[in-house]
């Protein structure tokens, strides 16, 4: 059900953001059926799904922040799950502004927060 999906990946997006303590050991049961929604003829659970997987990268690299793990290494198992599937949804013709937004934006403010505090991590350690 959809309409069901759409809720509980926002949901999940909200946690996320809450109590991110919380979500974190289960991070490998979300992921894949995050990816497996993201197909962009549901829109909303799209739309839902693909904001939860940026809550959880954002929220993934503020916790390893000064823990000593690499970056990105926790979130690295279900890159090429989402990759694929996101490329797909921003070079699609006629993709809503919103879907844009929520796979585009959030990845290259991922991206630009990773690399900022790689940078920073290199720099700290030599």
């Amino acid at each position: 059900m959809p309409e069901v999906r759409q809720s509980s990946f926002a949901l999940l997006g909200d946690l996320t953001k809450a109590t991110f303590q919380h979500v974190r050991p289960f991070i490998g049961d979300f992921m894949p059926i995050l990816g497996q929604n993201l197909n962009p003829e549901f829109i909303s659970v799209c739309n839902n799904a693909t904001w939860a997987i940026g809550e959880i990268s954002i929220k993934m690299g503020e916790s390893n922040s000064g823990s000593g793990i690499s970056q990105g290494q926790e979130m690295k198992p279900f890159i090429q799950l989402v990759l694929t599937q996101l490329v797909q949804i921003i070079n699609r013709p006629n993709t809503p502004k919103t879907l844009l937004e929520n796979t585009g934006a959030r990845r290259c403010e991922t991206f630009a927060t990773t690399k900022r505090r790689t940078r920073h991590s290199a720099a700290c350690a030599q």
